[in-house]
């Protein structure tokens, strides 16, 4: 019982930090959860940052954490759980090469994923980037890197955590240390997609030899029986179960990320221009060809409505100005996605670029 209560207590927090910061979560407990756990890792990231040896050594400590994991789990698996597949003529050669295959894409996608360069912006690639990745004027603003020195293409982030400038930023990934981007997203694809599939057939196994079982007292009996086989598949069906579904939950929402010509980065920078139009803040200016945020200013005790850049806040047209023509942007369905190709393009450029 404590094992499964640890179980669910790790599958909720991971699960909280994967899809706590979505829209459809905000203002619910599962958002504030998510600040809860992301201002403790911000107090641990400060506290390690202060030595950098040991800042460098920590941050493998999740990828090794998974490793470990996955390693023990394939271990019970393969002494306690596979023996008795095979003695009960559950599993033959072709699961047995199914199991080989399986566990070797998660093996191969992992090491991919955690050494393969995610795309790194340099003096080399700079002008290429800059030509094919043009600003949009609502997410993308044509800024410039003060660490790299560098001009920013859009859809580039520089990742703290690295500690440089990454094209297509996705997302730095704690339990790859590293960072998903241009380059390696695919292979990022990959280990989800691996993940998703180990566990889940490991799940359906495990099931298998208790399902052939009888169980006149229920399932849970059964595995808490005396036999430590059962023990052993039912916990790894437990964890197969669970953490197939946040896993291949995850992998959906990259997909629909895919199919919306988007990235991590940019979906919470799409956030941002939806609440200013629930807000009714966001504004099209015409004339100059640009999208601004309604603001209100207060200039010697009067309250004045002024329209600021989205870039960098700069007032662009005052209160006194009224010259120019405004649209007031009311549904986000208006706006065009320059990023996006459709969602065959979309995946042939994540997968193939």
């Amino acid at each position: 019982m404590i094992v499964l209560i640890l179980i669910l207590a790790l599958a909720l927090i991971i699960a909280t930090v994967l899809f706590g910061n979505l829209p459809s979560f905000r203002h619910t407990w599962i958002h504030r959860l998510y600040v809860q756990i992301m201002n403790i890792n911000g107090i641990a990231v400060r506290f390690m940052t202060t030595n950098q040896s040991v800042y460098t050594f920590l941050k493998w400590l999740v990828p090794a954490f998974y490793v470990a994991i996955v390693g023990f789990c394939l271990h019970q698996f393969f002494v306690h759980v596979y023996p008795q597949l095979v003695k009960n003529e559950i599993v033959g050669t072709l699961h047995g090469i199914c199991i080989i295959v399986t566990v070797a894409a998660v093996v191969v996608s992992t090491e991919l994923a955690v050494f393969s360069d995610p795309g790194q912006l340099n003096a080399r690639n700079l002008d290429q980037s800059l030509r094919r990745y043009p600003n949009d004027g609502l997410i993308f603003f044509g800024r410039h890197c003060s660490t790299c020195q560098l001009e920013k293409p859009a859809r580039l982030k520089h990742c703290s955590t690295c500690d440089r400038c990454i094209l297509r930023f996705d997302h730095h990934c704690i339990w790859l240390n590293n960072c998903v981007g241009q380059n390696n997203y695919r292979w990022f694809l990959l280990y989800l997609v691996a993940n998703v599939t180990m566990m889940g057939y490991g799940a359906y196994l495990c099931w298998r030899l208790l399902g052939m079982q009888k169980a006149p007292r229920g399932l849970w009996k059964l595995i808490v029986a005396l036999q430590y086989y059962n023990k052993i598949a039912g916990i790894l069906m437990i964890l197969g179960v669970i953490f197939s579904l946040i896993t291949g939950a995850f992998a959906g929402l990259h997909l629909r990320y895919i199919y919306l010509g988007v990235t991590t980065n940019e979906a919470d920078k799409w956030g941002e221009v939806e609440y200013l139009i629930d807000l009714g803040l966001l504004y099209y200016v015409q004339d100059m060809d640009v999208y601004v945020e309604k603001a209100s200013v207060s200039t010697n005790g009067t309250i004045q409505e002024v329209y600021i850049s989205l870039d960098d806040e700069h007032v662009v047209i005052d209160a006194d100005d009224r010259q120019h023509i405004l649209k007031q942007i009311n549904l986000i369905e208006v706006l065009t996605n320059i990023y996006d190709k459709g969602f065959w393009d979309n995946l042939r450029e994540r997968i193939f670029d």
